[in-house]
């Protein structure tokens, strides 16, 4: 059984992983951290898990993108704050911005795939799906939602 010294660590070694991973396939300038809009997107991200704080998240997000527009990494959280919020149409032109800035980004596809699946349209979710593979063919959350998505068209 593991210490709860080394759950941390496994953690914290999973989320650098992410991070770095991230960062070598996403060029620098979509996901600046040190932009003007930096700070409003890290307040916006925390206050995204409430479903009484995902207003202001998304007014607070809206107040990134206006000051760096070309940051893929607040139209993947814009994204998903509607996404979360049940307004998965208005959610899908913003993750489309995203995937214009960063097309190889297996967050943003497997957001879309998400935003799809909640639309019911389980073809664009599978073809989501299938392009988070193929960008990252070890990616488990993708092929599991693959294999388990309602209305599946593929014989996997």
């Amino acid at each position: 059984m593991q210490t709860t010294k080394q759950k941390n660590a496994i953690q914290l070694l999973t989320v650098l992983f992410m991070v770095l991973y991230t960062l070598s396939i996403t060029p620098p300038w979509c996901l600046a951290k040190n932009g003007p809009g930096y700070e409003l997107y890290k307040k916006a991200n925390a206050w995204s898990g409430s479903i009484d704080t995902r207003p202001k998240a998304v007014g607070l997000i809206d107040k990134a993108i206006a000051l760096e527009p070309k940051n893929a990494e607040y139209f993947m959280l814009k994204a998903k704050l509607l996404a979360d919020s049940e307004e998965a149409e208005e959610a899908l032109p913003i993750i489309d911005k995203a995937l214009t800035l960063v097309p190889d980004s297996r967050l943003a596809w497997q957001t879309k795939g998400k935003i799809l699946m909640d639309m019911r349209d389980y073809n664009g979710d599978e073809n989501c799906g299938n392009q988070a593979l193929k960008l990252q063919p070890d990616f488990v959350d993708a092929s599991t939602g693959l294999e388990y998505a309602p209305g599946r068209t593929s014989g996997r």
